[in-house]
Protein backbone atom coordinates (compact mmCIF):
# COMPACT_ATOMS: atom_id res chain seq x y z
CA UNK A 1 0.00 0.00 0.00
CA UNK A 2 2.86 2.32 0.74
CA UNK A 3 4.13 1.64 -2.80
CA UNK A 4 0.70 2.48 -4.27
CA UNK A 5 0.51 5.67 -2.22
CA UNK A 6 3.99 6.61 -3.39
CA UNK A 7 3.21 5.86 -7.03
CA UNK A 8 0.08 8.04 -7.06
CA UNK A 9 1.80 10.90 -5.24
CA UNK A 10 4.92 10.56 -7.39
CA UNK A 11 3.04 10.36 -10.67
CA UNK A 12 1.03 13.46 -9.76
CA UNK A 13 4.13 15.43 -8.86
CA UNK A 14 6.25 13.99 -11.66
CA UNK A 15 3.75 15.01 -14.33
CA UNK A 16 3.83 18.59 -13.10
CA UNK A 17 7.62 18.71 -12.73
CA UNK A 18 8.27 17.16 -16.15
CA UNK A 19 5.91 19.68 -17.70
CA UNK A 20 7.74 22.51 -15.93
CA UNK A 21 11.09 21.19 -17.16
CA UNK A 22 9.99 20.83 -20.79
CA UNK A 23 8.50 24.31 -20.85
CA UNK A 24 11.66 25.76 -19.35
CA UNK A 25 13.85 24.00 -21.95
CA UNK A 26 11.70 25.09 -24.90
CA UNK A 27 10.38 28.47 -23.83
CA UNK A 28 12.65 29.61 -21.02
CA UNK A 29 11.61 31.42 -17.83
CA UNK A 30 8.44 32.98 -19.27
CA UNK A 31 7.13 29.62 -20.43
CA UNK A 32 7.67 28.30 -16.92
CA UNK A 33 5.97 31.36 -15.42
CA UNK A 34 2.91 30.86 -17.63
CA UNK A 35 2.72 27.19 -16.64
CA UNK A 36 2.89 27.74 -12.88
CA UNK A 37 -0.75 28.85 -12.43
CA UNK A 38 -2.03 25.50 -13.73
CA UNK A 39 0.32 23.28 -11.70
CA UNK A 40 -1.85 23.04 -8.58
CA UNK A 41 -5.22 22.41 -10.32
CA UNK A 42 -3.49 19.93 -12.63
CA UNK A 43 -2.03 18.04 -9.66
CA UNK A 44 -5.44 17.79 -7.94
CA UNK A 45 -7.17 16.71 -11.17
CA UNK A 46 -4.57 14.02 -11.92
CA UNK A 47 -4.80 12.64 -8.36
CA UNK A 48 -8.63 12.48 -8.55
CA UNK A 49 -8.55 10.68 -11.91
CA UNK A 50 -5.95 8.16 -10.72
CA UNK A 51 -7.90 7.29 -7.55
CA UNK A 52 -11.18 6.88 -9.45
CA UNK A 53 -9.58 4.76 -12.20
CA UNK A 54 -7.76 2.49 -9.71
CA UNK A 55 -10.99 2.00 -7.73
CA UNK A 56 -12.98 1.03 -10.84
CA UNK A 57 -10.29 -1.30 -12.22
CA UNK A 58 -9.44 -3.02 -8.93
CA UNK A 59 -12.91 -3.33 -7.37
CA UNK A 60 -15.60 -2.18 -9.77
CA UNK A 61 -19.09 -1.72 -8.36
CA UNK A 62 -19.72 -3.73 -5.22
CA UNK A 63 -23.00 -5.22 -4.02
CA UNK A 64 -24.35 -5.87 -0.50
CA UNK A 65 -23.44 -9.27 0.85
CA UNK A 66 -21.24 -11.37 3.12
CA UNK A 67 -17.71 -12.17 1.91
CA UNK A 68 -14.84 -14.17 3.37
CA UNK A 69 -11.77 -12.28 4.49
CA UNK A 70 -9.49 -14.88 2.86
CA UNK A 71 -10.77 -14.19 -0.63
CA UNK A 72 -9.57 -12.13 -3.56
CA UNK A 73 -12.58 -9.83 -3.15
CA UNK A 74 -11.57 -8.90 0.39
CA UNK A 75 -8.01 -8.10 -0.72
CA UNK A 76 -9.36 -5.84 -3.47
CA UNK A 77 -11.83 -4.22 -1.05
CA UNK A 78 -9.05 -3.66 1.49
CA UNK A 79 -6.90 -2.07 -1.21
CA UNK A 80 -9.67 0.35 -2.25
CA UNK A 81 -10.50 1.20 1.38
CA UNK A 82 -6.89 2.17 1.90
CA UNK A 83 -7.01 4.17 -1.32
CA UNK A 84 -10.05 6.09 -0.05
CA UNK A 85 -8.30 6.80 3.23
CA UNK A 86 -5.23 7.91 1.29
CA UNK A 87 -7.33 10.38 -0.69
CA UNK A 88 -7.93 12.29 2.54
CA UNK A 89 -4.21 12.99 2.67
CA UNK A 90 -3.53 13.68 -1.00
CA UNK A 91 -6.75 15.64 -1.59
CA UNK A 92 -7.39 16.96 1.90
CA UNK A 93 -8.33 20.51 0.88
CA UNK A 94 -10.77 19.17 -1.71
CA UNK A 95 -13.08 17.94 1.04
CA UNK A 96 -15.68 20.32 2.54
CA UNK A 97 -15.86 22.17 -0.81
CA UNK A 98 -18.24 22.09 -3.75
CA UNK A 99 -15.52 20.32 -5.75
CA UNK A 100 -15.59 17.14 -3.64
CA UNK A 101 -19.12 16.15 -4.72
CA UNK A 102 -18.21 15.29 -8.37
CA UNK A 103 -15.19 13.32 -7.09
CA UNK A 104 -17.28 11.22 -4.68
CA UNK A 105 -19.98 10.69 -7.31
CA UNK A 106 -17.31 9.40 -9.70
CA UNK A 107 -16.29 6.90 -7.01
CA UNK A 108 -19.88 5.65 -6.79
CA UNK A 109 -21.54 7.62 -3.96
CA UNK A 110 -25.14 8.69 -4.65
CA UNK A 111 -25.34 12.32 -3.55
CA UNK A 112 -28.38 14.60 -3.74
CA UNK A 113 -28.50 18.28 -4.60
CA UNK A 114 -26.70 20.85 -2.42
CA UNK A 115 -25.34 18.21 -0.03
CA UNK A 116 -22.27 19.20 1.99
CA UNK A 117 -19.55 16.58 2.49
CA UNK A 118 -16.55 17.16 4.72
CA UNK A 119 -13.80 14.62 5.53
CA UNK A 120 -16.06 11.57 5.59
CA UNK A 121 -14.11 8.35 6.24
CA UNK A 122 -14.52 4.56 6.06
CA UNK A 123 -17.24 4.56 3.42
CA UNK A 124 -18.27 2.00 0.80
CA UNK A 125 -18.97 4.43 -2.06
CA UNK A 126 -21.35 2.23 -4.06
CA UNK A 127 -23.51 1.54 -0.99
CA UNK A 128 -23.83 5.08 0.39
CA UNK A 129 -26.86 7.24 -0.42
CA UNK A 130 -26.95 10.88 0.72
CA UNK A 131 -30.15 12.88 0.30
CA UNK A 132 -30.62 16.46 -0.85
CA UNK A 133 -29.15 19.19 1.36
CA UNK A 134 -27.76 16.80 3.98
CA UNK A 135 -24.52 17.55 5.81
CA UNK A 136 -21.57 15.32 6.80
CA UNK A 137 -19.18 16.96 9.28
CA UNK A 138 -15.44 16.28 9.76
CA UNK A 139 -14.33 12.69 10.44
CA UNK A 140 -17.88 11.33 10.17
CA UNK A 141 -18.31 7.73 9.03
CA UNK A 142 -21.10 6.03 7.07
CA UNK A 143 -21.67 2.42 6.02
CA UNK A 144 -18.49 1.12 7.63
CA UNK A 145 -18.30 -2.66 6.95
CA UNK A 146 -18.67 -5.08 9.85
CA UNK A 147 -16.12 -7.90 10.14
CA UNK A 148 -16.58 -10.95 12.39
CA UNK A 149 -16.01 -14.73 12.29
CA UNK A 150 -13.67 -14.39 9.30
CA UNK A 151 -16.36 -12.67 7.24
CA UNK A 152 -17.01 -9.08 6.17
CA UNK A 153 -20.58 -7.80 5.79
CA UNK A 154 -21.32 -5.00 3.32
CA UNK A 155 -24.69 -3.26 3.27
CA UNK A 156 -26.29 0.04 2.36
CA UNK A 157 -26.41 3.19 4.47
CA UNK A 158 -29.06 5.74 3.51
CA UNK A 159 -29.25 9.36 4.68
CA UNK A 160 -32.43 11.34 4.08
CA UNK A 161 -33.00 14.97 3.13
CA UNK A 162 -31.62 17.77 5.33
CA UNK A 163 -30.07 15.36 7.82
CA UNK A 164 -26.95 16.30 9.78
CA UNK A 165 -24.21 13.78 10.67
CA UNK A 166 -21.91 15.31 13.30
CA UNK A 167 -18.15 15.24 13.79
CA UNK A 168 -16.82 11.68 14.32
CA UNK A 169 -20.37 10.27 14.26
CA UNK A 170 -20.92 6.79 12.81
CA UNK A 171 -23.79 5.60 10.64
CA UNK A 172 -23.63 1.75 10.68
CA UNK A 173 -24.46 -0.52 7.78
CA UNK A 174 -28.10 -1.54 7.26
CA UNK A 175 -29.19 1.87 8.56
CA UNK A 176 -31.66 4.38 7.14
CA UNK A 177 -31.77 7.85 8.67
CA UNK A 178 -34.89 9.68 7.57
CA UNK A 179 -35.31 13.36 6.70
CA UNK A 180 -34.46 16.19 9.07
CA UNK A 181 -32.52 14.12 11.62
CA UNK A 182 -29.42 15.02 13.61
CA UNK A 183 -26.76 12.58 14.83
CA UNK A 184 -24.49 14.47 17.23
CA UNK A 185 -20.73 14.55 17.76
CA UNK A 186 -19.12 11.16 18.57
CA UNK A 187 -22.56 9.56 18.33
CA UNK A 188 -24.49 6.65 16.87
CA UNK A 189 -28.10 6.62 15.64
CA UNK A 190 -30.60 4.80 17.88
CA UNK A 191 -30.89 1.02 17.71
CA UNK A 192 -33.01 -0.21 14.85
CA UNK A 193 -32.60 -0.01 11.12
CA UNK A 194 -34.67 3.16 10.60
CA UNK A 195 -34.35 6.50 12.42
CA UNK A 196 -37.62 8.44 12.61
CA UNK A 197 -37.79 11.72 10.67
CA UNK A 198 -37.15 14.95 12.52
CA UNK A 199 -35.45 13.36 15.54
CA UNK A 200 -32.10 14.28 17.14
CA UNK A 201 -29.71 11.90 18.90
CA UNK A 202 -26.51 12.16 20.91
CA UNK A 203 -24.14 9.71 22.56
CA UNK A 204 -23.27 6.02 22.56
CA UNK A 205 -25.79 4.50 23.09
CA UNK A 206 -27.90 7.20 21.47
CA UNK A 207 -29.93 9.48 23.73
CA UNK A 208 -32.95 11.31 22.33
CA UNK A 209 -32.64 15.11 22.31
CA UNK A 210 -36.09 16.70 22.72
CA UNK A 211 -34.77 20.16 21.78
CA UNK A 212 -32.02 21.53 19.57
CA UNK A 213 -31.12 24.88 18.05
CA UNK A 214 -33.24 25.78 15.04
CA UNK A 215 -32.08 28.54 12.72
CA UNK A 216 -34.35 31.58 12.77
CA UNK A 217 -31.75 34.25 11.99
CA UNK A 218 -30.80 33.45 8.40
CA UNK A 219 -32.82 32.92 5.25
CA UNK A 220 -33.08 29.84 3.03
CA UNK A 221 -30.90 31.60 0.43
CA UNK A 222 -28.09 31.86 2.99
CA UNK A 223 -28.37 28.27 4.20
CA UNK A 224 -29.97 25.86 1.69
CA UNK A 225 -30.92 27.61 -1.57
CA UNK A 226 -28.16 30.05 -2.57
CA UNK A 227 -28.28 32.39 -5.54
CA UNK A 228 -26.07 31.90 -8.61
CA UNK A 229 -23.92 34.81 -7.45
CA UNK A 230 -23.24 33.09 -4.11
CA UNK A 231 -22.38 29.89 -6.00
CA UNK A 232 -19.87 31.78 -8.15
CA UNK A 233 -18.25 33.49 -5.16
CA UNK A 234 -17.91 30.22 -3.29
CA UNK A 235 -16.44 28.41 -6.29
CA UNK A 236 -13.77 31.11 -6.64
CA UNK A 237 -12.80 31.16 -2.94
CA UNK A 238 -12.82 27.36 -2.67
CA UNK A 239 -10.70 27.10 -5.80
CA UNK A 240 -7.95 28.84 -3.84
CA UNK A 241 -8.69 26.69 -0.78
CA UNK A 242 -8.02 23.61 -2.93
CA UNK A 243 -5.00 24.92 -4.86
CA UNK A 244 -3.23 27.51 -2.67
CA UNK A 245 -1.62 24.94 -0.32
CA UNK A 246 -0.21 23.10 -3.36
CA UNK A 247 1.17 26.32 -4.85
CA UNK A 248 2.90 27.14 -1.56
CA UNK A 249 4.23 23.60 -1.14
CA UNK A 250 5.70 23.64 -4.65
CA UNK A 251 7.24 27.05 -4.05
CA UNK A 252 8.79 26.13 -0.70
CA UNK A 253 9.95 22.74 -2.01
CA UNK A 254 11.75 24.36 -4.95
CA UNK A 255 13.41 26.90 -2.65
CA UNK A 256 14.50 24.20 -0.21
CA UNK A 257 15.93 22.08 -3.06
CA UNK A 258 17.85 25.08 -4.39
CA UNK A 259 19.20 25.77 -0.89
CA UNK A 260 20.20 22.15 -0.34
CA UNK A 261 21.90 21.91 -3.74
CA UNK A 262 23.84 25.10 -2.99
CA UNK A 263 24.96 23.64 0.35
CA UNK A 264 26.10 20.39 -1.30
CA UNK A 265 28.23 22.28 -3.82
CA UNK A 266 29.58 24.92 -1.42
CA UNK A 267 30.15 23.04 1.84
CA UNK A 268 32.00 19.89 2.89
CA UNK A 269 29.86 16.74 2.78
CA UNK A 270 29.37 16.43 6.55
CA UNK A 271 28.66 20.12 6.88
CA UNK A 272 25.86 19.86 4.34
CA UNK A 273 24.48 16.76 6.07
CA UNK A 274 24.45 18.44 9.48
CA UNK A 275 22.90 21.67 8.23
CA UNK A 276 20.21 20.14 5.97
CA UNK A 277 17.71 19.40 8.80
CA UNK A 278 17.93 23.03 9.90
CA UNK A 279 17.25 24.21 6.34
CA UNK A 280 14.16 21.99 6.11
CA UNK A 281 12.96 23.18 9.53
CA UNK A 282 13.48 26.80 8.46
CA UNK A 283 11.12 26.27 5.53
CA UNK A 284 8.61 24.63 7.88
CA UNK A 285 8.75 27.77 10.00
CA UNK A 286 8.24 29.81 6.83
CA UNK A 287 5.13 27.73 6.07
CA UNK A 288 3.77 28.45 9.56
CA UNK A 289 4.41 32.17 9.07
CA UNK A 290 2.55 32.06 5.75
CA UNK A 291 -0.43 30.37 7.45
CA UNK A 292 -0.41 33.01 10.20
CA UNK A 293 -0.16 35.81 7.63
CA UNK A 294 -3.12 34.49 5.62
CA UNK A 295 -5.13 33.95 8.81
CA UNK A 296 -4.61 37.48 10.13
CA UNK A 297 -5.13 38.98 6.66
CA UNK A 298 -8.40 37.20 5.85
CA UNK A 299 -9.88 36.74 9.32
CA UNK A 300 -7.96 38.85 11.81
CA UNK A 301 -8.88 37.76 15.34
CA UNK A 302 -11.55 35.10 15.73
CA UNK A 303 -14.43 36.29 17.92
CA UNK A 304 -17.74 34.68 18.92
CA UNK A 305 -20.24 34.91 16.08
CA UNK A 306 -22.78 33.07 13.96
CA UNK A 307 -22.61 33.05 10.16
CA UNK A 308 -24.63 31.12 7.54
CA UNK A 309 -22.96 28.46 5.42
CA UNK A 310 -23.33 30.54 2.25
CA UNK A 311 -21.27 33.51 3.43
CA UNK A 312 -17.76 34.68 2.56
CA UNK A 313 -16.66 34.52 6.21
CA UNK A 314 -17.30 30.77 6.38
CA UNK A 315 -15.46 30.13 3.12
CA UNK A 316 -12.49 32.26 4.22
CA UNK A 317 -12.18 30.53 7.59
CA UNK A 318 -12.34 27.15 5.84
CA UNK A 319 -9.55 28.33 3.53
CA UNK A 320 -7.42 29.21 6.57
CA UNK A 321 -8.20 25.83 8.14
CA UNK A 322 -7.20 24.06 4.92
CA UNK A 323 -3.87 25.91 4.82
CA UNK A 324 -3.20 25.10 8.48
CA UNK A 325 -4.00 21.41 8.06
CA UNK A 326 -1.94 21.07 4.87
CA UNK A 327 1.10 23.24 5.58
CA UNK A 328 1.46 23.29 9.38
CA UNK A 329 -0.08 20.11 10.77
CA UNK A 330 2.51 17.75 9.17
CA UNK A 331 5.29 19.58 11.02
CA UNK A 332 3.29 20.14 14.23
CA UNK A 333 2.50 16.42 14.33
CA UNK A 334 6.21 15.80 14.86
CA UNK A 335 6.22 18.31 17.74
CA UNK A 336 3.14 17.01 19.56
CA UNK A 337 3.81 16.18 23.18
CA UNK A 338 6.80 18.54 23.32
CA UNK A 339 7.09 22.20 24.41
CA UNK A 340 8.03 23.15 20.82
CA UNK A 341 4.44 22.93 19.53
CA UNK A 342 3.27 25.71 21.85
CA UNK A 343 5.00 28.72 20.21
CA UNK A 344 3.41 27.80 16.86
CA UNK A 345 -0.09 27.56 18.36
CA UNK A 346 0.47 30.88 20.11
CA UNK A 347 1.55 32.34 16.77
CA UNK A 348 -1.83 31.36 15.31
CA UNK A 349 -3.66 32.96 18.25
CA UNK A 350 -4.12 30.36 21.00
CA UNK A 351 -3.77 31.57 24.59
CA UNK A 352 -1.57 28.98 26.29
CA UNK A 353 -0.11 29.19 29.81
CA UNK A 354 3.09 27.81 31.29
CA UNK A 355 4.15 24.15 31.39
CA UNK A 356 1.21 22.99 29.25
CA UNK A 357 1.25 19.55 27.59
CA UNK A 358 -0.39 19.35 24.15
CA UNK A 359 -0.56 16.15 22.08
CA UNK A 360 -3.03 17.26 19.41
CA UNK A 361 -3.34 19.54 16.40
CA UNK A 362 -7.16 19.50 16.29
CA UNK A 363 -7.70 23.23 16.78
CA UNK A 364 -9.30 25.57 14.25
CA UNK A 365 -10.44 28.99 15.55
CA UNK A 366 -7.25 29.55 17.50
CA UNK A 367 -8.09 32.86 19.20
CA UNK A 368 -11.10 31.25 20.91
CA UNK A 369 -8.97 28.65 22.75
CA UNK A 370 -7.50 29.36 26.19
CA UNK A 371 -5.42 26.72 27.98
CA UNK A 372 -4.10 27.70 31.40
CA UNK A 373 -0.95 26.68 33.30
CA UNK A 374 0.00 23.00 33.64
CA UNK A 375 -3.04 21.68 31.76
CA UNK A 376 -2.70 18.47 29.73
CA UNK A 377 -4.39 17.99 26.35
CA UNK A 378 -3.92 14.34 25.44
CA UNK A 379 -3.67 12.42 22.16
CA UNK A 380 -5.97 13.72 19.40
CA UNK A 381 -8.28 15.62 21.75
CA UNK A 382 -10.35 18.18 19.83
CA UNK A 383 -10.86 21.81 20.81
CA UNK A 384 -14.12 22.27 18.89
CA UNK A 385 -14.74 26.01 18.89
CA UNK A 386 -17.41 25.86 16.18
CA UNK A 387 -20.33 23.75 15.04
CA UNK A 388 -22.56 23.85 11.97
CA UNK A 389 -26.10 23.81 13.29
CA UNK A 390 -28.88 24.09 10.70
CA UNK A 391 -26.13 25.20 8.28
CA UNK A 392 -25.17 28.07 10.55
CA UNK A 393 -21.55 28.22 11.72
CA UNK A 394 -21.57 29.15 15.41
CA UNK A 395 -18.30 29.77 17.21
CA UNK A 396 -17.30 30.90 20.68
CA UNK A 397 -14.70 30.57 23.43
CA UNK A 398 -13.61 27.54 25.43
CA UNK A 399 -11.33 27.63 28.47
CA UNK A 400 -9.26 24.82 29.96
CA UNK A 401 -8.30 25.78 33.53
CA UNK A 402 -5.11 25.24 35.49
CA UNK A 403 -3.94 21.63 35.86
CA UNK A 404 -6.95 20.30 33.92
CA UNK A 405 -6.74 17.08 31.92
CA UNK A 406 -8.49 16.40 28.62
CA UNK A 407 -8.36 12.71 27.71
CA UNK A 408 -7.35 11.11 24.43
CA UNK A 409 -9.83 11.57 21.55
CA UNK A 410 -12.10 13.67 23.80
CA UNK A 411 -14.01 16.63 22.34
CA UNK A 412 -14.48 19.96 24.11
CA UNK A 413 -17.21 22.05 22.47
CA UNK A 414 -17.46 25.83 22.49
CA UNK A 415 -19.00 27.93 25.30
CA UNK A 416 -17.46 25.61 27.89
CA UNK A 417 -15.23 26.00 30.93
CA UNK A 418 -13.13 23.39 32.70
CA UNK A 419 -12.32 24.82 36.11
CA UNK A 420 -8.96 24.11 37.68
CA UNK A 421 -7.95 20.49 38.31
CA UNK A 422 -11.05 19.08 36.57
CA UNK A 423 -10.74 16.07 34.27
CA UNK A 424 -12.51 14.99 31.09
CA UNK A 425 -12.07 11.32 30.25
CA UNK A 426 -10.95 9.79 26.96
CA UNK A 427 -13.52 9.59 24.12
CA UNK A 428 -15.76 11.91 26.14
CA UNK A 429 -17.79 14.92 24.98
CA UNK A 430 -18.10 18.16 26.92
CA UNK A 431 -21.36 19.70 25.72
CA UNK A 432 -21.57 23.36 24.77
CA UNK A 433 -22.60 25.71 27.55
CA UNK A 434 -21.35 23.42 30.33
CA UNK A 435 -18.85 24.05 33.14
CA UNK A 436 -16.90 21.29 34.88
CA UNK A 437 -16.43 22.27 38.57
CA UNK A 438 -12.94 22.28 40.04
CA UNK A 439 -11.50 18.99 41.31
CA UNK A 440 -14.13 16.83 39.60
CA UNK A 441 -13.78 14.04 37.04
CA UNK A 442 -16.16 13.54 34.10
CA UNK A 443 -16.44 10.95 31.35
CA UNK A 444 -18.78 9.64 28.68
CA UNK A 445 -20.81 11.08 25.81
CA UNK A 446 -22.27 13.36 26.98
CA UNK A 447 -19.85 13.74 29.89
CA UNK A 448 -21.20 12.73 33.30
CA UNK A 449 -19.72 13.08 36.77
CA UNK A 450 -17.53 10.12 37.78
CA UNK A 451 -18.89 9.62 41.31
CA UNK A 452 -16.55 6.77 42.23
CA UNK A 453 -13.49 8.99 41.74
CA UNK A 454 -15.22 11.80 43.63
CA UNK A 455 -15.86 9.57 46.67
CA UNK A 456 -12.28 8.27 46.68
CA UNK A 457 -10.96 11.84 46.53
CA UNK A 458 -13.21 12.93 49.38
CA UNK A 459 -12.27 9.99 51.61
CA UNK A 460 -8.58 10.63 51.03
CA UNK A 461 -8.84 14.34 51.75
CA UNK A 462 -10.98 13.89 54.84
CA UNK A 463 -8.45 11.44 56.27
CA UNK A 464 -5.72 13.99 55.66
CA UNK A 465 -7.87 16.71 57.24
CA UNK A 466 -8.52 14.61 60.35
CA UNK A 467 -4.81 13.89 60.65
CA UNK A 468 -3.96 17.58 60.63
CA UNK A 469 -6.75 18.34 63.14
CA UNK A 470 -5.41 15.66 65.51
CA UNK A 471 -1.83 16.92 65.35
CA UNK A 472 -2.44 20.65 65.24
CA UNK A 473 -2.85 21.09 69.05
CA UNK A 474 0.77 19.99 69.49
CA UNK A 475 2.00 22.88 67.34
CA UNK A 476 3.34 26.10 68.75
CA UNK A 477 0.37 28.47 69.07
CA UNK A 478 0.56 31.24 66.51
CA UNK A 479 -1.97 33.22 64.53
CA UNK A 480 -1.33 31.00 61.50
CA UNK A 481 -1.90 27.88 63.63
CA UNK A 482 -5.27 29.22 64.68
CA UNK A 483 -6.06 29.88 61.03
CA UNK A 484 -5.09 26.28 60.26
CA UNK A 485 -7.49 24.98 62.93
CA UNK A 486 -10.28 27.17 61.60
CA UNK A 487 -9.63 25.82 58.12
CA UNK A 488 -9.90 22.24 59.39
CA UNK A 489 -13.23 23.01 60.99
CA UNK A 490 -14.57 24.20 57.63
CA UNK A 491 -14.71 20.64 56.32
CA UNK A 492 -18.04 19.50 57.76
CA UNK A 493 -19.41 17.56 54.80
CA UNK A 494 -18.30 15.38 51.89
CA UNK A 495 -17.49 18.36 49.70
CA UNK A 496 -14.51 17.93 47.40
CA UNK A 497 -14.08 21.59 46.54
CA UNK A 498 -14.02 22.66 50.22
CA UNK A 499 -11.66 19.84 51.10
CA UNK A 500 -9.25 20.79 48.36
CA UNK A 501 -9.36 24.46 49.38
CA UNK A 502 -8.35 23.35 52.89
CA UNK A 503 -5.51 21.21 51.59
CA UNK A 504 -4.24 24.09 49.44
CA UNK A 505 -4.23 26.27 52.56
CA UNK A 506 -2.34 23.62 54.50
CA UNK A 507 0.27 23.13 51.82
CA UNK A 508 0.95 26.85 51.37
CA UNK A 509 1.28 27.72 55.09
CA UNK A 510 4.74 28.28 56.48
CA UNK A 511 4.31 28.20 60.25
CA UNK A 512 6.58 27.05 63.03
CA UNK A 513 6.86 23.27 63.38
CA UNK A 514 4.27 22.55 60.68
CA UNK A 515 6.67 21.43 57.97
CA UNK A 516 6.70 17.84 59.22
CA UNK A 517 2.92 17.83 59.67
CA UNK A 518 2.35 18.89 56.07
CA UNK A 519 4.87 16.30 54.92
CA UNK A 520 3.05 13.58 56.86
CA UNK A 521 -0.30 14.74 55.47
CA UNK A 522 1.06 14.34 51.94
CA UNK A 523 2.23 10.85 52.84
CA UNK A 524 -1.24 10.00 54.11
CA UNK A 525 -2.74 11.21 50.82
CA UNK A 526 -0.20 9.22 48.77
CA UNK A 527 -0.62 5.99 50.76
CA UNK A 528 -4.40 6.20 50.62
CA UNK A 529 -4.35 6.87 46.89
CA UNK A 530 -2.12 3.81 46.34
CA UNK A 531 -4.50 1.67 48.40
CA UNK A 532 -7.47 2.94 46.38
CA UNK A 533 -5.72 2.06 43.13
CA UNK A 534 -4.99 -1.43 44.45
Amino acid sequence: MGILFGLIALSTTATVIIGMYLLYINYGFWGLALYLPVTAPLSVLIACIEIVVVKKIVLGKIKPGVYGIYTGFYIRKWLVDYLMHMSLSILHTLYATLYVVPFLRALGVTIGKRAEISTVTHISPDLLYIGDESFFADASMAGTPKTYMNQITLAEAKIGRRTFIGNSALVPINTTIKDGCLIGVLSLPPKGKITVSGTSWLGTPAMYLPKRDINTDFSEKETYSPTKLLYAKRLIIEFFRVTLPTYILYFLSILSLISLSYMVTSLPFWGAVLLSPFVVFAFEIAAALIVAFVKYTLIGIYRPKAKPLWSTFVWKTELVTGLYETLSVPMLSLLRGTPFIIPFLRLFGCKIGKRVFIDTTFISEFDLVEIEDEAAINFNATMQTHLFEDRVMKMSYLRIGKRCTVGSEAVVLYNTVMEEDSKLGSLSLLMKGETLPAWTSWEGNPAKLNKSKLIRQENTLLKATEYVRDHAPNLVTTTKTVNLMNAMNMVNSMNTIKAMDVMNMVNTMNIVNTTNVVKEVNEVVTIDAVNNNK
